[in-house]
Order: C-alpha cells, then sequence, then structure tokens
C-alpha cells in the first residue's frame, strides 16, 4: 500500500485534497503551502511481480491524468518504484527492462519532473534497498555472488522544486525492521520569509542523561532551600525571582555542556559509518561481492 503523512505543525491541512490514483498503489495529496501556493504530492509504491506489471503501474499514471485534466500535476512523485532508470543503480549493475524504462519516461516527460538525488549527485553511487547482509550466495563458479543491491526509493521534483532543494540524503531511517533506506530533501518556497532557528529547547536526548538528571535534582533541592530562607529577610539582595534565574541559568548551562559532549560523539559515530559507506560502494578497485 501506499500513504502520506502530513505533519501539521509544518503543514497546513484544513482544505487538503487527495485522489486514489490507482488503489494501494498510486495516491495524488495535494495540501496548502505557503500564501496562496499549494503542494502537491504523487505517493507510489510500484507493482514488483513482474516487469509488464511494473509497466502497467506507470501506464496506468499516465492514463489518470489524461482521463482526470483538472486533476493537479504533482510537484513531488515519490515512493518504492521496484525499478531503476540506469545501471549504475544497481548491484551488480544491469539494465532495465526497455519496456518497463520507456513506460517510465513517457510519464515522467509527460509530468515534467526529475530525479533529485541523481541531478544533486550525478556520479554518485548509493543504494535504498539490499542494504541489509543476506545469506551468502553462490554462482555457477563456485564463488559467493555479490549482495544485491539498488536504488529503487526515489523522488522526482519539478525543475523549480529542485531549483529551491537541498540536502539530498540516503540514510538509515532508524527503523529495526526495514531493508529499505530513507531518501529525504529539504525544500522551501521562494516566496517565503526567511525564519530563524526559534528559542533554544533541551534536546530529549539529554532529558534521558543519569548526569543532567542528578545535577536538576541537587540544583532544585538547594534553590528551594534558598528561596524558603528568603522568607521574611529584609535583605533584598537575593530574593524567590533572583534564587529561580539562577537555577534555570545553571540547569541550562550544564544542558548545553552534556548537549556538547553528548551528541557530536553519537553524531560523529553516524556519519564516520556513512562515509565508510559511501567510500566502499563508490570504489571501483573493490570487488562487487564485498560492497
Amino acid at each position: 500500500g501506499v500513504a502520506i503523512v502530513l505533519n501539521k505543525n509544518y503543514v497546513k491541512t484544513d482544505n487538503v485534497k487527495s485522489w486514489n490514483v490507482i488503489p494501494g498503489q498510486a495516491l495524488l495529496v495535494q495540501t496548502e503551502w505557503h500564501g496562496n501556493k499549494s503542494l502537491t504530492v504523487l505517493g507510489v509504491y510500484a507493482a514488483n511481480e513482474s516487469k509488464k506489471a511494473n509497466k502497467r503501474t506507470w501506464d496506468k499514471i499516465r492514463a489518470f491524468f489524461r482521463k482526470n485534466p483538472s486533476a493537479p500535476r504533482p510537484d513531488f512523485m515519490a515512493g518504492d518504484f521496484n525499478m531503476v532508470e540506469e545501471p549504475i543503480d544497481r548491484l551488480p549493475p544491469r539494465d532495465e527492462a526497455p519496456k518497463v524504462t520507456n513506460a517510465f519516461d513517457k510519464l515522467k516527460l509527460e509530468l515534467q519532473l526529475y530525479d533529485g538525488w541523481r541531478e544533486t549527485y550525478p556520479d554518485r553511487i548509493n543504494y535504498t534497498y539490499g542494504h541489509k547482509k543476506r545469506k551468502e550466495r553462490l554462482g555457477k563458479d563456485g564463488k559467493p555472488k555479490p549482495n544485491p543491491q539498488s536504488r529503487i526509493d526515489r523522488i522526482y521534483v519539478t525543475a523549480e522544486i529542485l531549483e529551491n532543494s537541498r540536502e539530498w540524503r540516503i540514510e538509515d531511517p532508524g527503523l529495526v525492521d526495514t531493508d529499505h533506506l530513507l531518501v529525504s530533501a529539504e525544500i522551501s518556497c521562494e516566496e517565503a520569509p526567511a525564519v530563524g532557528k526559534g528559542r533554544w529547547t533541551i534536546p530529549e536526548v539529554i532529558l534521558k542523561d543519569e548526569e543532567f538528571l542528578s545535577y536538576v535534582e541537587s540544583e532544585g533541592s538547594a534553590a528551594l532551600s534558598r528561596m524558603n530562607a528568603t522568607v521574611g529577610n529584609t535583605d533584598k539582595t537575593e530574593t524567590v525571582q533572583t534564587v529561580f534565574k539562577e537555577m534555570k541559568d545553571n540547569i541550562i548551562k550544564k544542558a548545553k555542556a552534556r548537549q556538547k559532549k553528548l551528541i557530536p560523539a553519537a553524531i560523529q559515530k553516524i556519519n564516520l559509518l556513512a562515509k565508510e559507506r559511501e567510500e566502499i560502494l563508490n570504489d571501483p578497485q573493490r570487488p562487487d561481492k564485498d560492497k
């Protein structure tokens, strides 16, 4: 099946429209974006039982837009396409069936959509499916066959969206039970005003840190004692308000110190592993079976 999830914190959902293009395989959703602009997304899960069935997916989507000329054309087309356009997007490399790529090319041309990740990285190799090591398979020569991988999960966008996009990524989604990587990108509306980072908040990972929680408990207990001591005190150099502010400032200072220590270490490890993976996939001297 296919689903499109809208986060109400970032997207207007009052006037969302949807079209069931192919039940269980293609869903078109339009939502308000910025000002009087709208954003239309086509979510796809292409058939994979045969090349003929996959081709039929693209033919049906084209037929839908021909039969429904009032339906909006997508700004995005994203999902699991169960096919690739170029041999570089498979390991081992191989051509896709011409009848599949021809049908897909016709749809892409009619909708005027571009593969955002490939446009951003014309020569880079990366895959979204099959990255988990499977049971070793032997070829006819008795040697291990490479672990099959492919970039079947993609995001296609219009030229305007591509122009205002960045941070095209293929990364681990953090889900335990999946053999697909996550494809993502950041897009912005050309007419949208500049938005700052907003006020700083304590990251969730710090709120679970035992050292930080122990510090908060100790700081809070000490502050409470000092606040009680101010009752009836005619010396106004220390009040409940000043004690509270000092406690809050100390806790924020401690949180930022723990953030600098904990989060960069985790990010550094993740980035290092991602870099090693990319170097392996793009190393022409490394045998396919080791990728």
